[in-house]
């Protein structure tokens, strides 16, 4: 029989099949293909054989690792292979062949555009002639092509080469957790740090809608850090791997015959869920269950449903409780109790997600006394006491013979005081993790909260209210941007931008009206050297009241980590649950990290000196970690807003540098808002490329709507294209979401200027003027309202030239001209503030304009489209060729 005649059923089957047996073999179980094909008799035979001894045959001869190891070994390629080391690949050089297996092989090669290593899958040549399993390997490209995270490994790229599908992915350098688990049990502090990025993956893919359903082992690679194995917390990061049996969204998948659908058994024997032996359809529960056999491996060193064959693994999944060794549970019971809970085989009995486990996995073990010989302790009237894993052990053994239909859900793993987690861990990283799991436990329901700020509680410096700058500022302002920059990560809650201010009990009130904010966040740090005490409140603006306090200690060394858990806590408290967030975080650099929260805190357009800092923050947060999109993304939106204000030489270079950037952003995560809106501000305003553009807007719009950034970019391209009530509407947003800045008020009324409501600008402006009397950008746009009145004469006094009554325009604008870099129109850069100028001066022709548009400044389109000045110039084509038609 060929496997054209097959059904996608049976190819299906056989696959899983397949994949168990190279797991065995891999495991140094030496299957044997006669047992196998004796265990399966409803399998086609002839096609299962071919399948099987192809995979025998494969993995006899190679006997490597489909993944970069340590130490990297050279395997030989056939000499006329399509893929073979100094073979080009689009922009990719294969450069050695480091794996291969039964689907394929994997490649290192090399990235010429970003000039990075990565790894190249490339699926076998007999592979690819069958369309259920090119299926497979594009399914496992568009599952991890939906997700980003620090524990998943990344895909870079996908495409067809003489008709082969590959994948460029992140070249991993380390061990698969199955390498690791042949040496031997993992201590629980190790079994809890390595479950916990497991766990993290796994939340990060269901968010996605991703079930994995073969989660083992094998597809979990372990990535050595600069400390040693022993070491307690920080010795591997995980990265988790093979999406090719995983499952898309209800009402995703391609077509009914899709072979991951319900009905058929896909996964590994011995990791996979009692529902997936049943042929049932996998939930995340099923990931969760498999998350619990890794788990036990890892602490026990065995797997909890041994079996010799398919068949008795199966039987093992579906009919007994997973074994155990009292010894081994006295050392953690709570981990024990954790593992038994995922291995439940009720689905309603397992943890509700895999974002719960992972909060268990970081409540810090409890201090036991050494096990006994026995594995047993004895309790006061001399009776052996029963741990509680032994005790759920009992009881899932009864539940394996009786329904557990009604039974009481067994007691979560127990959550300590704060006082005991910071006696056992003496108040480091996990102290704060700890803090984090008893609130979410302690807490009641959440509060209508659903606008805040974030600030210092102790800040004593100057710049009250004002942008950062590129002043220096403590470690408690740091404290503060962290955890406003993570808040920020919420779409539903309107987060204002970061800006230090003296707050008390006496000005809560006060300051919650004037920010229009529900709530305060505050922020304080005290103690000196590497220990110090955080306190976190949060504030009712209403009334003033403190809502909650929460104090935790932190070490210096882990501080990057605690600032971000407690932006966790935070949410928490104000019922809306972060849960995009994660302990691990989405940058695995803490350089990258401390770099980019910089960077986004100084990006305010009332500083360029800000800016210029914020620059240099994501400039460094690139060089760090350049495989995160956001920070690519916030170089590029620095660049463009410093390009705006600058002269032409330095203009260039720096969009240059944006594009560079923006296009590196797409490329690496073309979902983020931030990314989004960086190429939004690009397309529009550089390639005026509108449609695109509002493209990009609408993707970010949805993303994070309570963005000042997107709402101000949003409103001003409105502006250009001529849509005046919605960029009125979008300007007025962005000053409700940021009201401390005068940029942005200073362009809601500009706005409202070039879309006829001269009155409102000018009355919005006057009222700028009244606070800050010295702002010579609110200064400019009354001085640019009433040029267009030909109001020299109050023109000019703003200026502080000597006017009289009937000041003649050649009279006025010579002087004016003089003035022009002490009081611009706006923050236009020198040449559009000049253009302004020599438009109301009859001076802007055909060939000015022309020459203007041959590298025009970000603003062109902007007030070539949008600004009085400019009316009579509309119809030169090189201004029609930019700007869109008016509607």
């Amino acid at each position: 029989m060929t496997f054209s005649n097959l059904t996608a059923d049976e190819m299906a089957r056989i696959d899983a099949i397949c994949l168990n047996f190279e797991a065995e073999f891999k495991a140094g179980q030496a299957p044997h293909v006669s047992d196998v094909i004796a265990a399966n008799p409803d399998v086609d035979r002839e096609a299962l054989v071919a399948e099987l001894e192809a995979v025998n045959a494969e993995l006899s001869s190679s006997k490597v690792s489909t993944l970069q190891p340590t130490q990297p070994k050279t395997l030989s390629e056939p000499h006329d292979s399509v893929f073979r080391p100094g073979v080009d690949i689009g922009p990719y050089r294969i450069e050695s062949l480091i794996g291969r297996g039964g689907m394929g092989r994997v490649y290192r090669g090399y990235d010429s555009r970003l000039a990075r290593p990565v790894a190249i899958k490339v699926l076998a040549d007999d592979w690819s002639q069958h369309r259920e399993r090119v299926d497979r390997f594009e399914r496992e490209s568009r599952a991890v092509a939906a997700m980003r995270h620090a524990n998943i490994v990344s895909l870079y790229d996908v495409g067809s080469h003489a008709g082969r599908p590959y994948a460029v992915m992140e070249l991993l350098e380390g061990e698969t957790l199955r390498e690791r688990i042949a040496r031997g049990p993992m201590t629980p502090t190790q079994t809890r740090w390595i479950g916990a990025q497991i766990a993290d993956a796994l939340t990060a893919a269901h968010e996605a809608g991703i079930v994995h359903r073969d989660l083992k082992p094998e597809n979990l690679f372990l990535i050595e850090n600069s400390k040693s194995d022993s070491d307690t917390k920080n010795s591997s990061s995980v990265k988790l791997l093979d999406f090719g049996l995983s499952r898309a969204p209800e009402g995703q998948q391609a077509d009914s015959h899709d072979p991951t659908a319900s009905g058929i058994v896909m996964g590994t024997a011995g990791y996979m869920a009692p529902e997936q032996a049943r042929g049932e359809k996998a939930t995340v529960a099923a990931d969760i269950f498999s998350l619990g056999c890794v788990l036990h491996e890892c602490f026990y060193g065995k797997p909890p449903f041994p079996g010799k064959t398919l068949a008795e693994s199966l039987g093992a999944v579906l009919h007994t409780p997973p074994v155990g060794n009292s010894q081994i549970e006295a050392t953690d019971p709570d981990l024990a109790l954790t593992i038994l809970r995922c291995l439940e085989k009720d689905i309603r009995q397992r943890p509700s997600s895999a974002a719960e486990v992972a909060r268990w996995l970081r409540v810090p073990a409890a201090e036991t006394l050494p096990p006994t010989a026995a594995g047993g302790g004895v309790l006061a009237n001399g009776a052996a006491s029963v741990s509680p894993a032994a005790a759920h052990r009992e009881a899932m053994r009864e539940t394996a013979t009786h329904s557990s239909i009604g039974r009481p859900m067994p007691a979560k793993p127990m959550l300590f005081s704060r006082r005991n987690i910071f006696k056992g861990i003496g108040g480091g990283i996990l102290g704060a993790f700890g803090g984090v799991a008893l609130w979410k436990v302690m807490s009641p329901p959440g509060l209508a909260i659903n606008s805040l700020a974030v600030l210092p509680i102790h800040f004593e410096g100057e710049g009250d209210r004002l942008p950062l700058g590129d002043r220096l500022m403590s470690e408690e302002e740091r404290l503060a941007m962290s955890v406003h920059f993570q808040l920020a990560k919420q779409p539903s809650l309107r987060l204002l931008p970061y800006r230090s201010m003296k707050v008390d009990a006496s000005n809560y009130v006060e300051v919650g009206e004037e920010l229009g904010v529900e709530g305060l966040v505050l922020v304080g740090l005290t103690g000196e050297g590497k220990s110090n005490q955080v306190n976190l409140q949060l504030v009712d603006t209403s009334n003033g009241e403190l809502l909650w306090g929460e104090e935790f200690i932190y070490h210096a060394d882990t501080f990057p980590f605690e600032q971000r858990s407690s932006a966790t806590v935070i949410a928490q408290r104000i019922g809306d649950e972060l849960s995009s967030l994660r302990i691990s975080g989405q940058v695995e650099n803490d350089q990258a990290y401390g770099c980019l929260v910089n960077g986004e805190a100084r990006l305010d357009p009332d500083s360029p000196a800000g800016m210029r800092e914020s620059l240099s923050c994501f400039g460094k947060a690139r060089r760090a970690d350049p495989g995160y999109a956001e920070a690519h993304a916030g170089f590029a939106l620095a660049a463009l807003s410093i390009a705006g204000l600058t002269e032409f030489k330095e203009r260039v270079g720096l969009i240059i540098e944006a594009r560079e950037a923006i296009d590196q952003a797409l490329v690496l995560n073309g979902d983020s808002g931030m990314v989004n809106l960086a190429a939004a501000m690009f397309r529009w305003r550089i390639d005026f490329d509108w449609i695109l553009a509002d493209n990009h807007f609408q993707k970010a719009l949805d993303l994070m709507p309570n963005s000042w950034q997107l709402q101000h970019e949003y409103a001003l391209y409105c502006a250009a294209s001529r849509f005046g009530d919605q960029a009125v509407e979008s300007a007025s947003r962005a000053v409700k979401l940021n009201p401390l800045s005068l940029t942005l008020r200073i362009d809601a009324a500009r706005i409202r200027w070039f879309n006829g409501d001269r009155l409102r600008a000018g009355q919005q402006t006057k009222a700028i003027l009244r606070e800050f009397p010295d702002n010579r950008d609110a200064i400019g746009l009354v001085i640019d309202l009433h040029e267009e009145r030909e109001e020299y004469n109050t023109a000019a006094g703003l200026q502080g030239i000597l006017g009289r009554p009937g000041m003649s325009p050649e009279e006025y604008y010579l002087n004016r001209e003089k003035r022009l870099a002490d009081f611009p129109y706006g923050a236009f850069g020198p040449e559009m503030n000049r253009a302004i100028l020599d438009a109301r001066r009859n001076r802007a022709d055909r060939p000015y304009i022309e020459t203007l548009a041959l590298a025009p400044p970000t603003s062109f389109a902007l007030l070539m489209s949008a600004h009085p000045a400019f009316a009579d110039v509309r119809h030169f084509q090189v201004v029609e060729d930019i700007i869109p038609p008016e509607l």
